[in-house]
């Protein structure tokens, strides 16, 4: 397994106007697709953010975290 980060683009308010947010996830999977699919996953089943778009994938140097 290796490490990947997910950059994800989210709409949300700032001062009552629209801003984007970008928000940085890392999780553990075989392949880039893997990796998106797990932070789709978990944004999905948790609900609390609708419209979301994956802008980047990319592999880490990371070797465990502990």
């Amino acid at each position: 397994m290796s490490y990947f980060s997910v950059l994800v683009e989210l709409e949300g308010e700032q001062n009552g106007r629209p801003k984007k947010v970008r928000e940085l996830y890392l999780t553990d999977a075989l392949s880039v697709t893997e990796a998106e699919a797990n932070i789709v996953k978990k944004l999905r089943d948790e609900g609390t953010i609708q419209n979301f778009q994956v802008t980047k994938v990319s592999e880490t140097k990371y070797l465990a975290v502990v």
